[in-house]
């Protein structure tokens, strides 16, 4: 369903939109019921939602939602695991002290130095 009005982004209403909790369970567990939601997105995502199931790409609109929702499902549970490791690293570093005076010239030769014998 589009709507289009003076104050209103075009929409694209997922009626029929389907949440695969298998995405998130195992899949030995069985399939739980489906969910229907309404989905807003601007017009040029609804366009391009339309062109993959036009094409063959997806079966349906509820298809491509649902692949969206698994890759950033995804993403997000490797960002949360980047962002355990950065805070090891940080606590780890805050952990081993000051390290002391820096000798900026030092600093850039060794830089310079490994530079060369990585190459």
């Amino acid at each position: 369903m589009w709507h289009t009005s003076q104050n209103v982004v075009p929409t694209f209403v997922a009626s029929a939109t389907r949440i695969l909790y298998e995405i998130f369970y195992t899949q030995d567990m069985p399939m739980c019921n489906d969910a229907q939601i309404t989905v807003v997105v601007p017009y040029p995502i609804a366009t391009t939602i339309h062109a993959a199931v036009r094409t063959g790409e997806y079966a349906s609109t509820s298809e491509v939602v649902c692949d969206a929702v698994r890759l950033w499902s995804e993403r997000r549970a490797s960002r949360a695991k980047e962002l355990i490791v950065l805070r090891a690293a940080w606590d780890s570093g805050k952990a081993s002290g000051i390290a002391g005076p820096l000798d900026m010239t030092a600093i850039i030769a060794e830089a310079k130095s490994e530079a060369g014998t990585s190459r």
